[in-house]
């Protein structure tokens, strides 16, 4: 999807804002792709924002049950 690229590319520049921002409006256009959920959940992750981040991964998870990356990325960001 053209959006999680482009907040991909606003990612790896040093626009977050911007990349969650589009992530969310990716999320929003397809509710099913786990792609943009993972990938937002990374980048919250990286801002500190380790509940958003669970919850992105959660709902990933439940799109994409036990693929592995997801799993992982859920077990570095257990709740204590």
């Amino acid at each position: 999807m053209l959006t999680s690229d482009l907040a991909a590319a606003y990612a790896s520049t040093g626009r977050s804002a911007d990349a969650v921002r589009l992530y969310r409006e990716a999320i929003a256009l397809d509710p099913n792709d786990a792609e943009p959920r993972i990938a937002l959940a990374a980048l919250l992750l990286s801002q500190g924002a380790v509940a958003d981040a669970r919850a992105q991964a959660e709902a990933a998870l439940t799109l994409q049950p036990n693929r592995a990356s997801i799993v992982a990325f859920l077990a570095s960001v257990a709740a204590p």
